[in-house]
């Protein structure tokens, strides 16, 4: 690991043409070809390969003093924007010579200038806004949150589940009752993050308004009406609203089987739509019949769920005998999410899990606290995947984290996908300086590597039947927060949460505080035991059931690894 410090100009620098890019949607492999066919960098003929690796291994220094690569860099963004906007935005991204005078004057700057003469000295990009403040949850949201604690707090919905599916167990996290039953990785499989991938079938999202009435529940073409009718008002109106109501492509759940010791999940392109107005729906039918007429302890009969019997029924009779609903993804589009568990060693043999509470801005499960990065399992946006090589590519655990890691712990809009729909290429997340950085910290070769990125199980919601790809990041040493907060601090982009949760800022300020810590009220401490210490608040009821489920996995992959250190 290179301990020298980096040049925060070159640093700078290297970021806001980043931001360039991102806004004129280009990744590094366009921009190449543009810099060298358009505009002669370093020379005609020159190699395309070899400005791409050195694009992609990030040299800051070059790129400070090299005023002709900031000259093709910016006017290949200009040229090749494809970005939502279009050309309409380009004369709020600074002029030409506005680059290169910022560059010079960057280069010009001493190494050892102060922060605070250093944040006069801006780009030519327009500066990030500061993010509105969360809102509080309406009154819709909280009668949710009230009716999931009078369900889930009692046992009514844990004996229906039982009986509905009585060959697989609910997970029992801390003894507390989770409606959710999870499949652990194999011990072999851990270090391979993809190893829970199948077959991927098909090769075109459906059209946003393509509602397949044969295949899934009739019953749900309204919601999905109203769905995109929203949509499409917010597109006319009001597009910043979009991040909260768009039907991005994704990866749908086939099906489940089991092979190599290990779950597989085999998928099929969709869109998040398609699963809102399907899946999501048993779950809304299941919380109604429960929470009707004081029944929170009874056991509720299948012919009383008319949604969940009718996809019961269908697969009964339309499928092989014996399949089961909760291994087939058949007559409803359930959308593949992932999840990972953040665990951070204290310094004290403590633990603390990032578990922060969502927004009042997302669409389910607001105000409840959930693990974080976590997000859909889907493609950059829906026109990639007409390639085989950039469906193959997206069709990633990986890459899918990795976005996850930029934008929902570093705030960045850039990999929002609602506002990337247009876009013909995808962009690299491994691009991102956040990512370079998580790669060094936790390369299994890297001998002075912080801790492990590891995968450790499926779950299976057994509310909305959609499962869950988990994953673990292990934070072995207690440096790395406080690190990663000032090394986001030097590149611009600073370690806070983005809009899905309530609260942004992550770190809990202790002046006389050995390492940094995460704020209390986005984390859920364990002691060396693995048990939430006293004065921990743990309710299962408060959590997003996929949250727990991926906890459960990581506690089973925790207690293992230390048995082995």
């Amino acid at each position: 690991m290179n301990e020298e410090a980096p040049d925060w100009r070159a640093v700078q620098l290297w970021n806001e043409l980043r931001r360039l890019a991102n806004r004129a949607a280009l990744n590094a492999r366009a921009l190449s070809e543009k810099m060298i066919n358009d505009h002669g960098y370093p020379g005609r003929g020159a190699s395309k390969t070899a400005l791409y690796k050195k694009m992609r291994a990030r040299d800051e220094d070059v790129f400070l003093e090299d005023k002709d690569f900031v000259r093709a860099f910016v006017l290949a963004c200009y040229d090749g924007s494809m970005g939502p906007a279009g050309k309409a935005e380009l004369g709020v991204w600074g002029t030409l010579q506005e680059w290169e005078t910022w560059r010079q004057t960057l280069e010009n700057l001493p190494e050892d200038t102060s922060q605070e003469i250093a944040a006069a000295h801006r780009s030519p990009l327009p500066q990030l806004t500061p993010p509105p403040p969360p809102r509080a949850l309406s009154k819709a949201a909280i009668e949710k949150l009230e009716q999931l604690g009078r369900v889930l707090g009692n046992t009514g919905v844990y004996t229906t589940l039982r009986s509905l599916y009585p060959n697989h167990q609910l997970v029992d996290l801390w003894g507390q009752l989770i409606p959710i039953c999870v499949y652990p990785a194999p011990q072999h499989q851990w270090d391979n993050i993809e190893a829970p991938l199948g077959q991927l079938r098909g090769s075109v999202v459906p059209a946003a308004d393509d509602y397949d009435d044969a295949e899934f529940d009739r019953a749900g073409i309204h919601q999905f009406i109203e769905l995109n009718r929203a949509y499409q008002k917010a597109k006319r109106s009001n597009p910043e609203q979009l991040r909260y109501n768009f039907p991005g492509a994704t990866f749908a759940f086939d099906r489940l089987t089991h092979r190599d010791g290990g779950p597989k999940l085999d998928a099929f392109l969709s869109r998040y739509f398609h699963s809102a107005a399907t899946s999501e729906r048993l779950d809304a039918e299941l919380m109604q019949e429960q929470d009707r007429d004081n029944r929170h302890k009874a056991r509720i009969p299948l012919s009383e769920l008319l949604q969940r019997a009718n996809l019961h029924r269908r697969i009964a009779e339309e499928l092989e005998p014996g399949v089961d609903p909760i291994e087939t993804g058949r007559f409803r589009a359930a959308a593949l999410s992932h999840a990972a568990v953040v665990m951070l060693a204290t310094g004290d043999g403590s633990y603390d899990i990032l578990l922060p509470e969502r927004s009042a801005d997302v669409a389910f499960h607001a105000g409840f606290r959930h693990v974080a990065p976590s997000g859909i399992f889907a493609p950059f946006n829906a026109r990639v995947v007409s390639s085989a090589k950039s469906r193959r590519a997206e069709f990633s655990v990986l890459r899918n984290f990795y976005r996850e890691w930029v934008e929902e712990l570093f705030d960045a809009e850039a990999y929002e996908g609602w506002q990337l729909e247009d876009v013909g290429e995808p962009l690299d997340p491994t691009l991102a300086p956040e990512v370079a950085r998580l790669q060094e910290d936790f390369d299994q070769t890297n001998p002075k590597r912080r801790g492990d990125l590891l995968y450790t199980g499926v779950s299976v919601n057994l509310l909305t039947l959609r499962p869950e790809i988990c994953l673990l990041l292990v934070v072995d040493d207690p440096r790395w927060l406080g690190n990663e907060i000032e090394a986001a601090k030097q590149v611009g982009r600073p370690f806070r949460l983005g809009w899905e949760y309530a609260e942004g800022e992550i770190e809990h300020s202790q002046p006389k505080a050995k390492y940094s810590q995460l704020k209390p009220e986005h984390r859920l401490r364990l002691g060396p035991d693995l048990q939430p210490v006293e004065g921990s608040s743990f309710r299962a009821i408060e959590l997003v059931p996929n949250a727990a489920a991926a906890i459960y996995l990581a506690l089973n992959v925790m207690r293992t690894r230390r048995s082995r250190a």
